[in-house]
């Protein structure tokens, strides 16, 4: 008999014993069977975890793996959907942003639960979205005595606040710490008491304007923002706008509803006739790409 023949034979023996052996003893393999599978259920209950985050596809040795990682401690697992608007000039870039968030305004309140795009220049609001760093000096500057600004803002009245805005003048022009021609440093001053004579004159005196120019001051400075307060990146070459769901998008038909919905009114707008690019990123646009892709692929 040939190895392969005698190989054979031992396997249709062994498979026959093994038929038997069941067909005499079924109550004790089912129970085996039983245990195994409930062993099996409670190891996988244990300590089998599912992670579906596209994170872990990333080295945690990385650094924005860990700031991410930061990120969501903090604040919670992301699921805005972001617009990207590239291409054209900075104004056409935040007049199709502002245009494209009043169109989605006009949605049920079930599909979006809020945009933002803008931080609001027109309110002490901006403070929310300064480094911390800089807040600290500004609170040790306002609190110490010695400070210009602080008796500048402790003045008793219009009289005393022009006198400390003299005396803050005249003192920076001994010192000759300022950098370069006296003329920018005095035009914000007289466009500071411009300011402030137009809020008295004027017959709103809510319009906010003073409080409109000192956020553009505040908000140019920040890397996240341009000089009207519009989220950008790369320098100011990018314009963002944060679209965040009216529901959680771990459910995959959330994320393709919001990202469908949100690129039905992107087209709408016809940014390429502005020489506009528009993107979408995100969770939600991760997880509608993916379903698209393997619903195509399969």
């Amino acid at each position: 008999m040939s190895m392969i023949n005698w190989s054979a034979a031992k396997k249709r023996d062994f498979r026959t014993r093994y038929a038997a052996f069941i067909s005499r003893h079924p109550t004790w393999v089912m129970v085996v069977l039983l245990t195994l599978t409930l062993f099996a259920g409670f190891v996988a209950a244990e300590w089998l975890k599912i992670d579906n985050s596209s994170t872990v596809l990333f080295s945690p040795e990385s650094q924005e793996a860990r700031l991410y990682s930061q990120y969501t401690k903090a604040f919670g697992e992301p699921d805005d959907l972001i617009v990207v608007v590239s291409g054209g000039t900075a104004s056409a870039r935040r007049e199709w942003v502002h245009e494209l968030a009043q169109s989605l305004e006009q949605e049920p309140l079930d599909k979006i639960d809020r945009i933002f795009f803008q931080i609001p220049i027109q309110s002490f609001a901006t403070l929310l979205y300064a480094p911390d760093e800089e807040l600290m000096a500004w609170q040790k500057n306002l609190q110490d005595p010695k400070n210009q600004v602080h008796r500048f803002l402790k003045a008793p009245n219009l009289e005393g606040w022009f006198r400390e805005l003299a005396a803050m003048f005249a003192k920076e022009l001994r010192s000759g710490h300022l950098d370069g021609e006296p003329a920018p440093y005095f035009k914000r001053g007289s466009n500071l008491i411009q300011s402030f004579t137009a809020e008295l004159k004027s017959d709103n005196p809510q319009s906010g304007s003073l409080l409109v120019g000192w956020g553009s001051d505040l908000a140019g400075g920040f890397e996240e923002a341009d000089g009207q307060g519009y989220l950008v990146a790369d320098h100011g070459n990018l314009h963002l706008m944060f679209i965040k769901p009216a529901s959680a998008t771990g459910e995959s038909e959330v994320a393709i509803q919001l990202v469908e919905l949100v690129r039905r009114h992107i087209n709408e707008l016809k940014p390429s006739e502005r020489g506009l690019e528009v993107g979408l990123t995100g969770q939600p646009a991760l997880t509608h790409d993916e379903f698209r892709i393997s619903e195509r692929d399969m």
